[in-house]
Order: structure tokens, then C-alpha cells, then sequence
């Protein structure tokens, strides 16, 4: 390539192909934009979760406290390791602390079906 300072994208499907020559300046800005509307995307609702959460919003959402996350994971809670730290995911956590729930005794299914103790 003659300038360094140039990127080349190319695409090549049957008889389509697609070819974007831009200066790392201008990539840079097409990256910067991109961030900037996903960013303005989430915070306005119009985009789901992130996939993986750190134990700090993994632990806000379910409203415990960091200690409490990490002795569920201890647990057997779902986590994925990354780095140092770990990660959550929201669905695998909650379908985890579902199953993981005793279930109800008589007294109590009693209590939850008459309102009163039998």
C-alpha cells in the first residue's frame, strides 16, 4: 500500500464485492460515532443489557451486595472468568437462583393457596 496512513476494507460474496479506502483519522471518527449512538442507544432503553455484567451491576441488579454475589458464586452461581474478575450473565444467574430455590413446604403452600396457616 503506498500510504500507511490509509485502511482498505474489502468484501467479496459471488459478484458483490465492496471496497472503503478512509485515513486512520477519518476511521477513527467513524468509530467515535458509532460508540457515541450505541452509548445514547442504551441509556435511552432502546437497547437490551449487556450480555456480561461485572460483579458490581450483577450485584446492584439483583439488589445484594458485592460480598453476597460472591458467596453465591462460591455456590455454584454461574460466572465466567475474565482476567482477574468475573463476569455475569443476567439470564444464567436469575434461571440459577430459580432452581436453586427449596421448594415451598405444605404449611407453606397452604398458607399461599387459604391465606392462613392450616
Amino acid at each position: 500500500m503506498a500510504n500507511s496512513k490509509v485502511l482498505e476494507l474489502r468484501r467479496h460474496e459471488a459478484a458483490d464485492s465492496m471496497l472503503v479506502t478512509m485515513t486512520a483519522s477519518q476511521l477513527r471518527t467513524l468509530v467515535a460515532n458509532a460508540v457515541v449512538e450505541a452509548l445514547a442507544e442504551y441509556e435511552a432503553g432502546r437497547t437490551p443489557p449487556p450480555e456480561l455484567l461485572n460483579g458490581a451491576d450483577m450485584a446492584r441488579a439483583l439488589g445484594i451486595s458485592r460480598t453476597s454475589l460472591h458467596r453465591l458464586r462460591v455456590q455454584g452461581c454461574p460466572a465466567v472468568r475474565i482476567g482477574d474478575g468475573f463476569r455475569y450473565r443476567p439470564r444464567a444467574v436469575l434461571a440459577w437462583l430459580e432452581h436453586r430455590r427449596p421448594a415451598p413446604t405444605e404449611v407453606e403452600q397452604a398458607v399461599a393457596h387459604t391465606g392462613r396457616e392450616a
